[in-house]
């Protein structure tokens, strides 16, 4: 499949004669000769959108731990987290270790 660039004014300009060439082709549009964003057909996102997803997820996680990395002081424990809600009095342990009756099955 071919790949079409487009600057943000040309996308601008000739929105809809871009839209009718991107049912068979990719676009790459582009701000000041840089790539920000690919548009791909809609059929092709449906078949890889749950990928994407894992993708960004992945990526969250990495900058997550990029920045425990760089200042692990910022942040707490699961235990240390608990005790504070706990304090706080938004977290009660008894209350979260419980089925809600409305949750629980009969028969």
């Amino acid at each position: 499949m071919a790949r079409m660039r487009y600057s943000v004014q040309e996308l601008r300009s000739r929105l809809r004669d871009i839209m009718d060439k991107l049912t068979s082709h990719d676009a790459i549009i582009e701000r000041y000769g840089k790539p920000v964003a690919a548009v791909i057909p809609f059929e092709d996102y449906e078949a890889i959108v749950e990928d994407l997803e894992d993708i960004r997820a992945a990526r969250r996680a990495d900058e997550a731990w990029a920045e425990y990395d760089r200042n692990p002081g910022a942040f707490m424990t699961l235990e240390e987290l608990r005790a504070k809600l706990e304090a706080e009095g938004v977290f009660d342990d008894n209350e979260a270790t419980s089925i809600p009756s409305r949750a629980r099955t009969t028969g």
